[in-house]
């Protein structure tokens, strides 16, 4: 679940330009996903996924350096999934400004 939502994002340009109440179809640059909480694993059109209703998506989006990238050009995205059970999985990848 993780994977799949921190790919969807990375394949989003670099930036940022929906407003907070952006809906999850709508998020076309990575930062748009700041924020965003999936009670429930939904696609990217926002439709549940089946058997997945009690797992919770929580994605950060912040500008951050990456060696000599500055952070006005450099975004970590992390990517928080807690299943039922409570054994948090956490992923995260940064997504560059393109030249």
């Amino acid at each position: 679940v993780a994977e799949s939502y921190l790919n969807e994002i990375l394949q989003k340009p670099f930036g940022f330009d929906c407003a907070p109440t952006c809906t999850r179809p709508a998020m076309d640059k990575a930062g748009d996903y700041n924020g965003l909480v999936d009670a429930g694993v939904h696609d990217q059109t926002g439709a549940p996924v089946a058997g997945l209703a009690s797992y919770t998506v929580q994605v950060s989006v912040a500008n951050s350096a990456l060696g000599a990238v500055p952070a006005t050009e450099s975004e970590l995205i992390i990517v928080t999934v807690t299943p039922p059970n409570g054994a948090t999985v956490v992923l995260s990848g940064y997504r560059m400004l393109s030249p």
